[in-house]
């Protein structure tokens, strides 16, 4: 619908970790940002030979011969950590995966690793730990990974931390901590729907807790007659008029009146008809 902006959820998190240890000195260090143009000159350093096909021998096994030496003599060595979370919500779990992307130059001796999901009630509350992938590798390999999940049962907020140490022969060993993004899902492990209004620029708000308890129907606020007409004029006088056609358009409770909302007008927000009835109101009958 004209005026708004359906975002697709985020189902995957990632985040790439380089460290490297300078051949000369010993010192070992993570790299907050990586030039293309320095790692370019590592791989170089480290290129083998180029070979070239001289022709058959008479046992038609290939002959080659070393076209050329590497011209640097190598600085540095690095490796590349990639920690990646993949929310699979037709399965209701949470895969972790930790993967050895790159490796240039010499091996490290040692690779250890902890990465950690938490998930608590609240975006800004407190969290606990609900699972974790851990690994000791010696002499690891380009390509190496672990993974672990973790199904989802529960409507919560969702984070992951890591920490992991390396260590070259001759060299101290680093580590190095981190964390993902923040996310919600729901007890299906769906992630919570956006969608961005762009007349006022606000994005849908997202529950603010996930302990909301079903209120008894008799106990509940009754929806107001003709809040949808009521909303309309708040709206237009706090915002202006967006011009839309409001028949394509509901009004959707932020905190649904059962689970205790209200009809108070900051608890409403336009959606479009659509999107309400597919999206928003299942991802709430998972809650």
């Amino acid at each position: 619908l004209s005026g708004f902006k359906v975002i697709e959820p985020d189902t995957e998190y990632s985040q790439e970790v380089w460290l490297e240890v300078d051949n000369n000195s010993g010192e070992t260090k993570t790299l907050s940002e990586v030039d293309e143009d320095f790692l370019e000159k590592v791989r170089k350093e480290y290129k083998s030979p180029e070979k070239v096909i001289t022709g058959l021998k008479e046992s038609n096994e290939i002959q080659v011969t070393n076209n050329r030496e590497p011209t640097f003599n190598p600085s540095s060595s690095l490796i590349r950590l990639y920690y990646h979370i993949e929310v699979d919500d037709k399965n209701s779990r949470i895969k972790l995966s930790t993967t050895i992307t790159e490796l240039i130059g010499e091996t490290p001796a040692i690779v250890i690793f902890g990465f950690a999901l938490y998930s608590g009630n609240s975006r800004n509350g407190s969290f606990r730990q609900r699972t974790i992938l851990e690994r000791e590798w010696i002499a690891p390999r380009l390509g190496q990974t672990a993974s672990r999940t973790f199904n989802v049962t529960n409507t919560q907020f969702w984070t992951a931390n890591y920490t992991h140490t390396v260590g070259w022969v001759g060299a101290a060993p680093r580590t190095g901590t981190g964390s993902s993004e923040t996310f919600l899902l729901n007890s299906k492990a769906k992630p919570y729907p956006k969608v961005i209004n762009e007349h006022n620029n606000t994005v849908m708000p997202e529950p603010s807790m996930t302990t909301w308890k079903v209120v008894p129907e008799n106990e509940r606020t009754k929806r107001e007659p003709k809040l949808k007409n009521k909303y309309i004029r708040w709206y237009i006088d706090t915002y202006g008029n967006p011009r839309w056609d409001w028949s394509g358009i509901h009004v959707h409770h932020v905190r649904p009146l059962k689970y205790g909302g209200t009809n108070a007008m900051r608890n409403l927000y336009p959606v479009p008809a659509d999107f309400h009835i597919k999206v928003v109101t299942p991802w709430w009958a998972n809650y």
